[in-house]
């Protein structure tokens, strides 16, 4: 457990954190930026939604961490050991992994622009970083890993040669003569949309003023949200292989889930809203904001279809 006197330490504001024990501590959602837990011990310690940016983790312990939705910009993470650890949703922008080890790590959605895991080690237990977002700023020079965690599309700027990745120097920029940056820059925009959108859970305002039945329901099943988790991580590679025929059918199926979620927005959310405005005060806002969030969604899934089908001239 952690130690009394290190918690302490912590909630009095201290920065110099130094070598503390925070070991099943319950840090969720706090705000800890700037904060030195260099050679901490935080395992098993809870730092989901917390505010950790530009805070100091080099050779912490962070087995069995979880972080979901915790915010690591700038934040320092060298030489440390990710193993079973749970990052989801994070934003690590701008982070610094140099030499860290990865071993059953959980980084599905995360933000990792400009974070930089030069000459890390994505060790035997695949690693998982499903639907994380990257771009050309994101670092894995002189990185070692196996071919399996190499077939995830975090490394899609990077070719696979004897157990390490190397940057590519050939990548073209230009398709049927038409610049793909925009596409590509979409495709970020589009997924950092989707993350937004299904971050932010539905407000449990359904009991409130007899609303029952005509509480809005979710704009996608479980399974649907699942299926364009999957698109948006599809697609750019897709578009990277010049896979005319799956390209075109990933610009069908983000066509077909921008229109459901408009619908939805248009036929149910915004007649609720109206209706009960007056009933719920703050809630209400809160409902707005959460069903703006899909819009917002829908409409970068409208823009990036569209760009699909203009690069292709469909």
């Amino acid at each position: 457990m952690a130690d009394e006197e290190d918690v302490s330490a912590l909630m009095r504001g201290e920065r110099d954190l130094y070598a503390r024990d925070f070991r099943n501590a319950d840090l969720t959602a706090m705000s800890l930026s700037d904060r030195d837990f260099g050679k901490c011990s935080l395992q098993k310690a809870d730092l989901s939604r917390a505010d950790l940016s530009r805070s100091n983790f080099n050779r912490s312990n962070l087995f069995m961490v979880r972080a979901e939705g915790a915010i690591l910009r700038e934040a320092v993470c060298e030489n440390v050991i990710f193993q079973n650890c749970n990052f989801s949703r994070s934003d690590c922008s701008g982070t610094r992994f140099f030499r860290s080890h990865f071993v059953d790590a959980r980084f599905d959605g995360a933000i990792l622009l400009g974070a930089d895991f030069s000459e890390c080690v994505f060790g035997d237990g695949i690693s998982s970083f499903d639907g994380a977002i990257i771009d050309r700023s994101t670092i894995f020079d002189r990185a070692t890993g196996s071919r399996a965690q190499a077939r995830q599309s975090i490394f899609a700027y990077y070719e696979f040669e004897r157990g390490e990745f190397k940057r590519r120097e050939d990548e073209p920029n230009t398709l049927n003569g038409v610049e793909t940056a925009p596409v590509l820059a979409a495709v970020l925009d589009t997924r950092k949309a989707f993350i937004e959108a299904t971050r932010v859970a539905k407000p449990a305002i359904g009991e409130i003023a007899g609303i029952g039945h005509n509480y809005p329901p979710e704009p996608l099943s479980s399974e649907e949200t699942a299926n364009l988790k999957s698109v948006l991580g599809e697609v750019e590679i897709s578009l990277r292989n010049r896979d005319l025929d799956k390209s075109t059918k990933l610009s069908v199926t983000i066509s077909e889930y921008a229109r459901q979620i408009g619908l939805w927005a248009a036929a149910k959310a915004e007649v609720f809203v109206n209706e009960f405005a007056k009933g719920l005060g703050k809630e209400a806002s809160t409902l707005k904001f959460w069903i703006g969030l899909w819009l917002v969604l829908s409409g970068q899934l409208t823009h990036l279809a569209n760009l699909i089908n203009d690069l292709f001239k469909f």
